[in-house]
């Protein structure tokens, strides 16, 4: 009689059991890896130097390896690496040690400064009454063109004396020129067009990259924050006591919008032709989806001092302030959130490339960047 042994059911799986597990821990061990990849690509703020103690006012990026950044003075940094290292620059002749209040960048090669003659220890070079400078680099500051913004126009009792000398010859007296008003902030829309604006209401348009400069006139005298253009024909200013004016004709005429706040403004951004913010005293942020017909308070949880806002799109900006305040949102401001960077210097300036590509500036040489 032939015998049948039977057979253990639980032996004759072992096999398979051993196969899913090996391949369970072969999936984990390949998934780990991707998911540290994963969390290593989120952006965040990460310090970078530039080697200088300068309060840094502005910077700008042409893409994600050629920026710029320029400050108290006559610091300017320049890198091809994304800021990994930062180049000092020399600036020429008379403006080598004034403070660069603002620069923008045409290409990695080309960039516009504007920046203000201080008014003590001023070299024999400046005149008394100037208080402005404007320099362009086509080779990546190895040579500069000096420009010369339009005069301000002539205070009420001056005018011009003509002189007759002869009967063939007449000379023409003209009178002491008023001190310049200083521009803080410029904005260009192209390699050619953009405005200027600073103290006493003053608005300069440029149609040539700013070489040369023409006034352009509101009936407003008080100082001029920011700008933000959007092409040649839109633009908004902002500055003290609230105030915001718009052009829809390219600066022929400026109309002032309701701010529905008495704060000094420091800075304003449009993203298109709707949505723009503005942002400045005591933790100060207004907004519109109108073009400006209608200014909302944004609450940002701060009363420190926005000195700047940057939107990337709609939907997602920044704003930075005084001692390394930094908010961030992504509903378009409707809700605001504490990014605040471990420093005590204030960053004054914002400069974006995409929503994972960004540089804050500020005092004492400051220099941040998201990745």
């Amino acid at each position: 009689m032939n015998v049948v042994t039977p057979v253990s059911q639980s032996t004759s799986h072992q096999p398979t059991r051993g196969l899913a597990l090996f391949f369970c821990l072969l999936l984990c061990l390949l998934f780990l890896p991707a998911r540290k990849q994963l969390a290593a690509v989120e952006p965040a703020w990460l310090k970078q130097s530039g080697g200088v103690l300068a309060k840094l006012n502005a910077v700008f990026f042409t893409d994600r390896e050629h920026g710029w950044a320029a400050g108290s003075n006559g610091t300017l940094l320049a890198t091809n690496d994304g800021g990994t290292h930062w180049q000092p620059l020399p600036l020429p002749g008379r403006t080598r040690k004034e403070p660069v209040l603002d620069l923008w960048a045409f290409a990695p090669d080309q960039v516009c400064l504007l920046g203000e003659y201080g008014l003590f220890n001023r070299s024999g070079e400046v005149a008394w009454h100037e208080r402005v400078f404007v320099l362009r680099s086509e080779d990546r500051g190895a040579s500069w063109l000096a420009a010369r913004t339009a005069p301000p126009p002539l205070q009420p009792g001056q005018s011009i004396i003509i002189k007759q000398i002869n009967k063939d010859t007449a000379k023409i007296e003209e009178p002491k020129p008023p001190p310049e008003p200083v521009l803080v902030r410029f904005a260009f829309v192209n390699a050619r067009i953009g405005w200027a604006v600073g103290e006493l209401g003053t608005i300069q348009f440029t149609r040539d990259g700013g070489q040369s400069w023409q006034l352009q006139f509101t009936q407003l005298r008080k100082l001029f924050n920011d700008v933000s253009a959007l092409n040649e024909q839109q633009a908004w200013i902002v500055g003290g006591g609230g105030t915001i004016l718009q052009t829809g004709d390219g600066g022929q005429s400026w109309q002032p919008q309701t701010a529905g706040n008495s704060a000094n403004l420091l800075a304003v951004h449009f993203t298109d032709a709707k949505h723009g913010w503005a942002a400045g005293n005591n933790g100060t942020m207004l907004a519109t989806t109108n073009g400006g017909l209608r200014w909302q308070t944004q609450i940002t949880g701060t009363t420190r001092t926005l000195y700047d806002v940057f939107f990337v799109n709609t939907r997602e900006g920044w704003a930075a302030g005084e001692r390394g305040t930094l908010l961030h949102t992504t509903d378009g401001g409707a809700t605001w959130q504490d990014n605040s960077l471990e420093t005590h210097a204030n960053l004054h300036r914002l400069f974006f490339l995409s929503p994972d590509c960004g540089w804050a500036v500020g005092g004492n040489g400051a220099l941040f960047k998201y990745e």
